[in-house]
């Protein structure tokens, strides 16, 4: 089973998959990056990134294992539309070629850690993470609008099984609690 986290920046993906690949060694952690990143962030690493970790949790869920993915090709989707209309319609493009030759796909689950735009960027900042010069965070409510529609039953393209939490007002632990929960529905942990 691939299970994929999404949300803005700071909703807890990160530490969240991280704590329960350490909790339980059969969950297989691909962090965010699959890539080495040395430079400036662009869409086109981006999707390198994105087709190199799918392939790879593919592999692993295929013999057999439960791959916990810190983003997937969405969050790129999302975060190229906040950027403009330019970058999401070549990101867009790029997708869709990709999902037809089955060079990446959707998760089996995703799991959709909801934080309103204005916290994220409140705890971006208090963990020395705001940084202006990526234009989403310019414009994360257009980020956050955008993984909202993804994730509303009514407007959804996504063919993937998908849970939300939100974030917002609670602590750790709870949200490790609730995502344990949500996973548990799938696999045996």
């Amino acid at each position: 089973m691939i299970i994929a986290f999404e949300g803005l920046s700071c909703a807890g993906k990160t530490a969240v998959s991280t704590e329960l690949s350490i909790k339980y060694p059969k969950l297989i952690l691909l962090p965010e990056f699959f890539v080495s990143i040395k430079d400036k962030v662009s869409t086109d690493l981006c999707i390198a990134n994105d087709i190199a970790k799918y392939t790879y949790a593919r592999i692993l869920s295929n013999r057999g294992n439960h791959v916990l993915m810190d983003r997937s090709y969405l969050s790129t989707l999302v975060y190229t539309y906040a950027e403009g209309k330019d970058k999401y319609r070549h990101a867009q493009s790029w997708y869709e070629d990709a999902l037809n030759a089955k060079s990446v796909g959707e998760p089996d689950l995703y799991i959709y850690l909801r934080i309103q735009p204005e916290k994220s960027l409140e705890r971006a900042a208090s963990v020395n993470r705001l940084n202006l010069k990526y234009a989403w965070y310019n414009n994360t409510k257009a980020a956050y609008d955008k993984f909202e529609e993804s994730f509303d039953k009514d407007q959804t393209n996504l063919k993937s099984t998908y849970r939300k939490v939100d974030v917002d007002n609670i602590n750790f632990k709870q949200l490790v609690f609730d995502v344990e929960s949500i996973i548990n529905q799938f696999i045996d942990l």
